[in-house]
């Protein structure tokens, strides 16, 4: 029936495995009905067509085009001023991309990616974070194409600054650079079509409500997410314990010691658990379960 499913589609989307043949990820992806959503990288050259020629003489080599990059899947870009963006493709400060590279397709979702975005990204790419030379819309773009795709951005963008790093002239515009191109905040996403930021103060209040005790959702790396309890806190880490069934008749208590803040989502539930201590380690056996896991 998979196969026939399969083959039914080719006609209506005939690049869908342009090379005849599905990895493992793709046959997995398929026998869960997941889809494949092309990835786009939109390339705007904020010079507005300076830097073709004047690089030459300002920044000692020829460029094509000094480039903000947004990535474009599930009908939506994702880009990076001061925070994490999604918005209609092409309706962002930029105005119209001068390039347009397919970089590939994804079986992610767009669910999965804004999760990433609003549990990872948004700590990391931050107004205050912004740096024109060193962490960048590019790079921005670069961190969601490796989630979606395991690939990097093309080089002539990923590594421009690195080019531009002994011109005296990049350096002089670099604050008016880093205040204008890293300074897009909820306000500026006034007008943009269906427009949403994330939330680091939202995710920071959420990391504060959590305790020992807490029950949350486990974003464990190349594995599904699991429900455990914290079983103590730190200010930007917890450790956890689970458990984890198996093929034998009881399984057993699992531990994970300084899980960072950006993996865990609180399900707003508590086990009752008020004493805290660490993890030790190693897997615990189904006598050294706690007292009082009642859920409530």
């Amino acid at each position: 029936n998979w196969l026939r499913r399969v083959e039914s589609r080719g006609d209506r989307n005939p690049s869908r495995y342009e090379d005849g043949s599905l990895n493992y990820f793709e046959f997995v992806g398929e026998l869960v009905g997941r889809q494949k959503h092309e990835v786009w990288l939109y390339q705007y050259d904020i010079s507005g067509g300076l830097a073709s020629w004047a690089a030459p003489v300002a920044l000692l080599q020829p460029v094509e085009g000094i480039w903000h990059t947004g990535i474009v899947v599930f009908g939506r870009e994702y880009w990076y001023g001061g925070q994490c963006f999604e918005s209609k493709p092409e309706t962002t400060p930029f105005g119209t991309p001068l390039k347009k590279t397919k970089l590939g397709a994804t079986l992610c979702t767009r669910a999965e990616l804004w999760d990433k975005m609003n549990r990872e990204l948004c700590r990391e790419y931050t107004r205050d974070a912004y740096d024109v030379m060193t962490h960048n819309c590019n790079h921005f773009s670069d961190e969601v194409a490796m989630f979606l795709l395991n690939k990097h951005i093309p080089d002539e963008v990923r590594l421009q600054p690195v080019h531009f790093a002994n011109s005296i002239t990049a350096h002089a515009l670099r604050p008016l650079l880093n205040q204008w191109l890293g300074g897009f905040d909820a306000d500026a996403m006034k007008g943009i079509e269906e427009a949403r930021a994330t939330d680091l103060a939202k995710e920071e209040v959420a990391w504060t409500m959590i305790r020992v005790g807490s029950l949350v959702s486990y974003a464990r790396e190349g594995l599904p997410s699991i429900t455990a309890e914290v079983i103590a806190k730190d200010e930007g880490a917890c450790d956890l314990w689970w458990w984890e069934p198996s093929g034998t008749k009881h399984g057993s208590f699992v531990e994970a010691a300084s899980v960072s803040k950006m993996q865990v989502t609180d399900l707003r539930r508590h086990t009752g658990r008020r004493t805290g201590r660490r993890a030790i380690g190693s897997d615990v056996t189904s006598d050294g379960a706690p007292e009082g896991c009642s859920v409530s």
